[in-house]
């Protein structure tokens, strides 16, 4: 952000109409104000950290509601925000689904929110009556979709990866997968096999529960 910071606050020409020759037109970078950012459980530090590096960089003030569900990681956040940040531009709010509901409310320059689609439709309502802009982050389905072209055993690999990363509390860890017939068979031994010796790998105790 720093290094390039410079260049993206740079003013862009453009064009002018023209009846209003000899004007010239351009655009004019400036910070939005105070932007809310209500992070996710399943990345507590990086979801909340890279938001508010971007708003500060921007030039921005920023508060961070975080995840209830992370209480440790929330309370690092607060520490470090504290710490380090000036109080009157930076805060950080801690709460449940009540907090959540009524921070919404509030009028806010920018909404950034990681989370369910659900519950992205009821912070998009909320910040419709102050015509907030949001930068919505939501969940989905990711399916896998392997053609009897595929490559099995690079294939399994990647999709284990992309399932089990962050122990598969990822919004784009694979859901579900569609094989094609031809190569169906030899899919899921490939992938019963890879699976089971990652498994085995994980659990050092050599716990059987996995």
């Amino acid at each position: 952000i720093r290094s390039n910071l410079c260049s993206w606050a740079k003013p862009k020409n453009v064009p002018t109409p023209m009846f209003m020759t000899p004007a010239l037109s351009y655009v004019k970078y400036e910070p939005l104000g105070v932007a809310l950012i209500m992070n996710a459980w399943n990345y507590p530090l990086m979801g909340a950290i890279q938001p508010l590096a971007t708003a500060i960089g921007s030039g921005n003030m920023a508060i961070i509601k975080t995840s209830e569900v992370a209480k440790s990681c929330s309370k690092v956040i607060e520490k470090l925000v504290k710490k380090y940040l000036d109080q009157k531009a930076y805060k950080v709010i801690e709460g449940g689904v009540e907090v959540s509901k009524e921070i919404i409310t509030k009028t806010f320059d920018l909404i950034v929110f990681t989370g369910s689609s659900e519950k992205g439709k009821l912070v998009a309502k909320a910040a419709a009556k102050n015509l907030t802009p949001c930068i919505l982050e939501l969940g989905g389905k990711c399916p896998a979709i392997v053609d009897k072209s595929a490559n099995i055993g690079n294939t399994v690999a990647k999709i284990l990866v992309a399932r089990f990363s962050n122990s598969g509390q990822t919004c784009v860890a694979t859901d579900y997968i569609l094989v094609h017939d031809d190569v169906s068979s030899g899919f899921r031994k490939e992938f019963t096999e890879k699976l089971v010796k990652e498994l085995k790998n994980s659990f050092q105790d050599k716990s059987e529960n996995y």
